[in-house]
């Protein structure tokens, strides 16, 4: 379990939540569903969202591991809030030590990533596919 990623997690929740009226999404919508299938072919496995070795407590659309890295995804209503998601677990990330550029947070569409630790090639290159695949 990583605090660091916990603090961001915690963030990316509390900016979504709030966030998520105003403006549409310019780009497409990416789906949970879709994405969570899409990253099981890729060779993900995942944990249950009730107790086990959680990093995230709550309210993620589901959590994945590819390798050695864990991952956490939400998806919000449009591209902007989940900028404003992203931006938000970055920062959560760097009051920890991780720098900015770690690659720790991906955010495309309408969807944010979080990775504990930093991504591995293979996990980055499945999400990555995962995220544009449509």
């Amino acid at each position: 379990m990583s605090r660091r990623l916990g603090a961001a997690a915690c963030l990316v929740l509390v900016s979504i939540v709030p966030g998520c009226g105003g403006g549409g999404s310019a780009g497409r919508t990416i789906n949970a569903d879709d994405l969570r299938d899409c990253l099981g072919t890729h060779g993900a496995s995942f944990t249950a969202e009730s107790g086990g070795a959680s990093f995230v407590p709550f309210a993620v659309d589901f959590r994945a591991t590819i390798g050695h890295t864990s991952i956490a995804v939400s998806t919000s209503a449009n591209a902007a809030a989940a900028r404003r998601a992203a931006a938000d677990a970055r920062s959560a990330l760097g009051s920890v030590g991780v720098p900015q550029g770690s690659g720790n947070v991906i955010q495309h569409e309408n969807a944010v990533v979080i990775f504990d630790p930093a991504p591995s090639p293979p996990a980055r290159a499945a999400v990555n596919a995962c995220l544009t695949e449509r």
